[in-house]
C-alpha cells in the first residue's frame, strides 16, 4: 500500500521529488530485496518508475553519488582488513 502511494505521488508531482528522495527510495529497495515476493514486486515497480519519471538531472547525481560513497566505504573496509589481518583488496 505505501509502495503504491510513493508509485504514485512520483507519477502525478516527478518534479517533487529531489536527490535525497530518490536515494531513500533506492536504499529502500535494496534493503527489501529480502522480502516476500509481493513486496519485491511492489519495490521494483517503484524503482522501475523513478527511472522512467525521475528527472534525469536529479537521478544521476544521486546515484553517482551513492556509487561514489559505496566505492569509499569498500576501499575504507579494504584498508581496515589489509592493517589488521594481513586482507588485500584489489
Amino acid at each position: 500500500m505505501v509502495v503504491q502511494v510513493l508509485r504514485n505521488l512520483l507519477t502525478s508531482i516527478p518534479t517533487f521529488w529531489g536527490e535525497a528522495e530518490l536515494l531513500q527510495v533506492v536504499e529502500l529497495y535494496l534493503d527489501s530485496s529480502d522480502g516476500s515476493a509481493t513486496e519485491s514486486t511492489e519495490m521494483s515497480l517503484l524503482v522501475k518508475t523513478v527511472a522512467k519519471r525521475a528527472s534525469p538531472t536529479v537521478l544521476l547525481p544521486a546515484l553517482c553519488g551513492m556509487w561514489e560513497k559505496t566505492i569509499a566505504n569498500v576501499a575504507k573496509v579494504c584498508i581496515i582488513h589489509d592493517h589488521q589481518i594481513g586482507f588485500i583488496c584489489s
